[in-house]
């Protein structure tokens, strides 16, 4: 019932907007909430924290033309702070057009590093995402596994499991920073591939950053599944020009409604910092409740060589743990964390 009150209200505020056309919306979302442990050489915390928790919407109104008039936005939800705080900034937002060249929009989206691989990381959205090691350089600054913003957007159309993602970010301001990157991927019921470039411009007087990954995820007999990725980075903030390679490798093996996963990353030393490498390995079983519920447990760890400065990523789509445990420490520090959390997934269409 109190969906159905919910999902009515909803339509009741939105239904000017669709008054003199056909079209759809949806609302979907979801709820992840953990009790983690973490662990550094120097220092421990115990913390319940909010993992990927969103809410958002979209839809659509067909046009004359042949083509659809398309929005999409979501916001981070901050389940674990209280306050004023329960949403907790945008993750995705944009409208455009969407039609047989695919959707072309304007506004805010997860890069094309993010949105090429994201998905098949079997510990996304929580604390023992992939993106503690890839897609950073253990500096702080480095990160690719988030958004460009002010961006015009093309989400190519689905061509019997090929498709493509480019975008590029305006730079706002004279000799501002400016944000580009593209990806390409085939998948069908067994294989997934594919390929991103993403690039930071860093205007006037910043760095240069540069990403190319290649990933590659089968499906085998038996409920295994195995992803592997290879990357490399350039330019790393930090330090003008440092370049730096990573690895990453995952696999899952799913009997019945429990799924094990383990997984492991390797990120070699910057060129221009001695023993600056580290890996992490992450075990994790989960077990669906429901179709769209699942509970889980891990144990993840990274292990930093004598000049490595990687740490678990505090940020709404890993975990809101707020702690100096995430930036704190030096050079060297290990990191080593225990979660048991629960996830659960909503989707209704309301028009």
């Amino acid at each position: 019932m109190n969906k159905k009150l919910l999902a009515l209200a909803v339509a009741s505020a939105v239904a000017p907007l669709y008054a003199h056309a056909a079209g759809s919306l949806n609302i979907y979302g979801g709820v992840g909430m953990a009790v983690e442990s973490i662990d550094t050489d120097v220092q421990s915390a115990l913390g319940v924290n909010s993992n990927h928790s969103a809410l958002g919407f979209e839809g659509s109104m067909g046009l004359s033309n042949g083509m659809d008039a398309v929005f999409h936005y979501d916001t981070f939800v901050n389940l674990d702070g209280g306050g004023d705080t329960l949403f907790d900034g945008g993750r995705d937002g944009w409208a455009g057009l969407r039609g047989g060249f695919g959707t072309v929009a304007l506004g805010f989206q997860g890069r094309p590093w993010k949105t090429l691989s994201h998905a098949l990381d079997p510990f996304e959205g929580t604390i023992a995402d992939y993106s503690s090691v890839m897609g950073n350089a253990g500096n702080g600054s480095t990160y690719f596994d988030g958004g460009i913003g002010h961006a015009i957007i093309w989400f190519g159309p689905d061509m019997d499991g090929l498709s493509w993602h480019v975008q590029y970010g305006a730079e706002e301001v004279e000799d501002g920073a400016n944000n580009m990157g593209g990806q390409i991927h085939y998948s069908n019921d067994m294989y997934f591939v594919g390929a991103s470039f993403d690039a930071n411009d860093g205007g006037s007087g910043g760095t240069d950053e540069e990403a190319m990954k290649l990933v590659g995820s089968i499906n085998l007999d038996g409920g295994f599944t195995v992803t592997g990725a290879f990357e490399s980075i350039s330019g790393a903030g930090f330090v003008d020009g440092a370049d730096r390679d990573a690895f990453w490798l995952a696999g899952s093996y799913r009997a019945g409604d429990t799924r094990f996963s383990l997984a492991f990353a390797t990120a070699d030393e910057l060129d221009t910092v001695d023993d600056s490498g580290a890996s992490q390995v992450s075990l994790g079983v989960f077990h669906n409740l429901a179709e769209s519920t699942t509970v889980y447990a891990i144990f993840t760890d990274i292990s930093n060589d004598d000049g490595g400065s990687y740490r678990f990523v505090s940020a709404p789509h890993t975990s809101s743990f707020d702690s100096d445990l995430y930036t704190g420490g030096t050079a060297g520090e290990d990191s080593s964390a225990i979660a048991l959390g629960i996830k659960y997934n909503f989707s209704a269409d309301i028009m």
